[in-house]
């Protein structure tokens, strides 16, 4: 598994790495490879935007996130189609993030509702408290993990995307961020990796094509 990448090369250097999209795929990466810390808000969402409009999302919810899974802005699917045997799908519509692992069978959905919300909170609370306390931080955002989702795999507008985390940046005065773009590549199956490195204000931004092999 060629993500390991960063854990061998950078994993003493951040006082923690935070997955941040595109989907739970990150997350069961990292903790995986024991780099998960704790729970944090974008460890289970999943988006429905392309790839530069998802982060830019992520980065303005980080900062206000007072009407997230707001009722108004709640459906839930009840098909099999978009269930598993345990949850419904739930979907916020105003930040077009699917909740696939929040909304129990087994719980009515206004308790669904405020179970979730106060739990969304509280990692959104502990995420700031990590940004505005920590010295140097990764973030990670994996662009594609299945070849059949090719469709999604859009190219990310780098200029845009070091605009969107100067503005994110300026909240967060003590704090280095460095931004991993991660872009399944079947080319890199060879084990070659290739990385291209911008710099922001407060820190830089890593795009690395490479194998992801999470199954």
């Amino acid at each position: 598994m060629q993500i390991d990448y960063i854990k061998n090369k950078y994993k003493n250097e951040y006082d923690i790495i935070i997955p941040f999209g595109r989907c739970c795929h990150t997350s069961m990466i990292l903790n995986d490879l024991k780099l998960r810390k704790c729970s944090l808000p974008f460890d289970w969402l999943i988006d429905s935007e392309n790839e530069l409009d998802d982060i830019e999302t992520r980065c303005k919810l980080t900062l206000d996130y007072n009407d997230f899974l707001d009722s108004a802005n709640i459906q839930i699917y009840r098909d099999k189609s978009f269930c598993d045997d345990a949850h419904y799908l739930c979907v916020e519509q105003k930040y077009k993030f699917s909740l696939w692992h929040d909304f129990l069978k087994t719980k009515s959905d206004r308790e669904n509702l405020v179970l979730t919300r106060f739990k969304y909170k509280r990692r959104f609370n502990r995420l700031n408290e990590i940004l505005n306390k920590a010295n140097k931080i990764a973030f990670v955002h994996i662009v594609n993990t299945y070849d059949h989702m090719d469709e999604f795999n859009r190219n990310v507008d780098i200029e845009a995307l070091i605009g969107t985390l100067n503005a994110f940046a300026k909240h967060f005065k003590n704090v280095k961020i460095d931004f991993y773009l991660f872009e399944h590549s079947d080319v890199s199956s060879k084990g070659q990796i290739e990385e291209k490195h911008f710099q922001f204000n407060s820190g830089n931004i890593f795009s690395l094509s490479l194998t992801i092999n999470i199954l």
